[in-house]
């Protein structure tokens, strides 16, 4: 039974017009990465009071509990390199499920960009999935961070209004590795030696407020056969309101091991309340997402 429902499907059983659903589509090489709803455990307590994030699969404060049957049928041509080596969880004789190690990087050297072809996707779409807004443009209309900036720029729109009856409140973008990714299979094996992951931020109006983090799909779980693989680093910042001109973010990894392969390679999360007053949407950028020394 799969542990994480495709927003197509999620839209679908919602009553949501599809026309609204793909407005929310990221398109790649004539193919839309679809989109799923997961629950991580990594907790944003700091940033919102709240857990809103909770073990993949399993209820989570605030997000509610993901529903079965996971539709999303991408693979590594074009959408972020499908794990298929295997695949299937094995046991170590005990009856303990066992994650398949992570396929070989190819090489891969730090710093690493989040945004490596092939590599991570922001596929696992949480909250009120369907108020998040992803432009197509990966250079935020040409205003980068620099110009030595490495991966694509991100544009999100967080349209601050009940999500089909949903109102969770709260949304967010995971980073995944698989595309979909939420413990069925091996991460990416990032390069090893990396002690912080850096990015740019700026808000359209410098009033936006939004928290950042890696890690902690499954963090701490015991493995499953469902879902054998686990993230083993779990980092998170408080929310910061967002300055509007881009600004260095540091998230401090150190002494945390990811030796058997990351599974989320990024996150951001917003909450409605925390939202300038009167606001009915808010949009912010996010460049050069780096693994680094």
């Amino acid at each position: 039974m799969a542990l994480c429902e495709s927003a197509r499907k999620r839209a679908q059983r919602l009553g949501i017009p599809s026309s609204d659903f793909w407005a929310h589509g990221l398109h790649r090489s004539r193919r839309t990465v679809v989109f799923v709803r997961c629950h991580l455990s990594f907790s944003l307590l700091a940033a919102f009071g709240v857990a809103v994030f909770g073990a993949c699969g399993s209820a989570a404060t605030g997000g509610g509990s993901p529903s079965s049957g996971n539709d999303a049928g991408s693979d590594g041509s074009s959408s972020g390199g499908q794990y298929d080596a295997g695949g299937m969880a094995s046991s170590n004789g005990g009856g303990t499920p066992v994650c398949p190690a992570p396929m070989s990087n190819g090489g891969a050297t730090l710093p690493f960009a989040v945004d490596t072809p092939k590599t991570f996707i922001p596929s696992g779409y949480e909250g009120d999935f369907t108020a998040i807004r992803a432009s197509l443009d990966t250079t935020c209309g040409g205003n980068r961070s620099s110009s030595s900036a490495l991966g694509n720029c991100h544009t999100f729109t967080y349209v601050l209004t009940r999500d089909a009856g949903l109102g969770a409140g709260w949304a967010g973008v995971v980073w995944q590795y698989p595309t979909n990714n939420c413990g069925a299979q091996p991460g990416y094996a990032i390069p090893p030696g990396a002690s912080q992951v850096t990015f740019y931020v700026r808000g359209a109006t410098g009033r936006e407020s939004v928290s950042f983090g890696v890690g902690g799909i499954g963090y701490g779980n015991p493995p499953s056969i469902s879902s054998p693989c686990v993230d083993t680093i779990n980092a998170t910042m408080p929310k910061m309101a967002l300055p509007t001109a881009w600004t260095k973010v540091t998230i401090s990894i150190a002494g945390q091991s990811y030796a058997g392969g990351v599974l989320n390679g990024f996150a951001w999360v917003a909450g409605a309340g925390d939202q300038p007053s009167g606001a009915s949407e808010v949009t912010f950028y996010i460049d050069d997402i780096e693994w680094t020394l």
